[in-house]
C-alpha cells in the first residue's frame, strides 16, 4: 500500500507559534529554566491559543518542498523541487518530483467537495474520492483519512471550545499535553493530544512539538513532530512555521521527514492559483478511479486509459 501510504504526507504537517500570552492569552508564564517547575495551566489557555492561531493564518505555501522516506525501514528514493499549498477553508496540495528524474511524481490534493491523488511509482496511481462519499464509508482506505487534519496541524482550524479537553504537566520532559476524543468521518473514535513545549520558544525552536492521533484501543495511528520552524510576523502576531517535520505510521512502520523551504504566510493566492493548485489535475496516461465506486487495490489500475493533458509541474507565483 506504499502508494496510499504517500497520500497521508500531508496529513499531520505540524506547526507552532509564539506562547499563549503573544496571541492575547494571558497565563502565567512558563518557566525560563530548567530547573523551574512547570506551572499548572487549563484546558482553556491552550484551545484559545491554538483557535488564535488558527484565526492569524488563512494560507500557508512552500515552495521548496523535499522529502526523504522509509517504508518498512526501507529508504525511497527522495522527492524533491515540491510545491506545499494550504487555504482555507479546505484546500490543499502537494505536488512534488524525484531530484534525480523530470515531472511529476507524487501530486496530493483537496478542495471544498473531494480529495484526489496521483502517484507514479512503483506503480502509477490516480485515485479519488468526494468528502461527502468519504464520510458515508463508501471508499476503502488503510488508515483513517481527514482532510481537515491538514489544516487542524498547520494550525488553521479552530478548535471547538465546547469539547471536553485534558491537560496534563510532564515536568520530566517540559511539555504540556492538551487531549480530546474525536472521531473519524466514518465515526470511528479517535483520541487527538497536541504537546506543547513548557519553555518559550526561541529562534528555530517550535513551541508545539507534536500531534498524535490514536485509535479507540489507543495504539497510535500517525505521530508529527517538528523539528524547525521559521518565525514570521502577521500583524501583531508571530507565527512559527514549520520547516521540518517528521511523521510516523507505526502501524504501517513508514515514515517521513518533510524539509518546508521558502514559507509564505497569507500570501495573495490569485484566482489562477486557486483554479490551478485547488483543482484536480488532468494527467497525461493516468485515468482517475473513483475510490467510492471501485474498491482500491494497486493492481486494479494497471492499463488506465490516458488523460487528454498533462499540467504543469509546480505552478508560478
Amino acid at each position: 500500500m506504499r502508494a496510499v501510504r504517500v497520500l497521508l504526507l500531508g496529513i499531520l504537517a505540524a506547526t507552532g507559534c509564539k506562547f499563549l500570552d503573544t496571541l492575547g492569552v494571558k497565563p502565567r508564564p512558563p518557566a525560563d529554566t530548567a530547573n523551574g517547575i512547570l506551572p499548572d495551566r487549563p484546558a482553556g489557555d491552550f484551545v484559545s491559543y491554538l483557535n488564535a492561531q488558527a484565526a492569524a493564518v488563512q494560507s500557508i505555501r512552500f515552495d521548496d518542498v523535499s522529502v526523504k522516506a522509509s517504508d518498512q525501514g526501507n529508504d525511497m528514493p527522495r522527492l524533491g523541487e515540491g510545491v506545499l499549498v494550504c487555504a482555507k477553508p479546505r484546500n490543499f496540495r502537494m505536488i512534488a518530483g524525484h531530484v534525480l528524474t523530470s515531472g511529476t511524481e507524487v501530486d496530493l490534493g483537496s478542495n471544498s467537495s473531494e480529495f484526489w491523488m496521483y502517484v507514479k511509482r512503483p506503480q502509477q496511481t490516480f485515485i479519488y474520492c468526494s468528502h461527502e462519499d468519504f464520510s458515508q464509508g463508501k471508499a476503502n482506505l488503510p488508515i483513517p483519512f481527514e482532510t481537515d487534519w491538514v489544516l487542524e496541524a498547520l494550525g488553521m482550524a479552530p478548535l471547538d471550545p465546547n469539547l471536553q479537553y485534558a491537560v496534563e504537566t510532564n515536568q520530566k520532559e517540559r511539555v504540556y499535553t492538551l487531549t480530546w476524543e474525536a472521531k473519524t468521518p466514518q465515526g470511528e473514535p479517535i483520541r487527538k493530544t497536541t504537546v506543547f513545549a513548557g519553555d518559550r520558544a526561541s529562534a528555530d525552536r517550535p513551541q508545539v512539538v507534536r500531534h498524535v492521533v490514536t485509535d479507540a484501543n489507543r495504539k497510535v495511528i500517525a505521530t508529527a513532530d517538528v523539528r524547525e520552524v521559521r518565525p514570521t510576523p502577521i500583524g501583531d502576531t508571530t507565527v512559527l512555521v514549520p520547516t521540518r517535520v517528521a511523521l510516523e505510521w507505526p502501524q504501517q512502520k513508514f515514515k517521513m521527514d518533510l524539509t518546508l523551504g521558502r514559507p509564505s504566510v497569507n500570501g495573495n493566492l490569485s484566482q489562477k492559483d486557486f483554479d490551478y493548485f485547488f483543482k484536480r489535475p488532468t494527467i497525461s496516461g493516468a485515468n482517475p478511479i473513483n475510490l467510492a465506486a471501485a474498491r482500491y487495490t494497486p493492481s486494479s489500475y494497471r492499463g488506465a486509459t490516458p488523460g487528454d493533458s498533462r499540467p504543469r509541474v509546480f505552478g508560478s507565483r
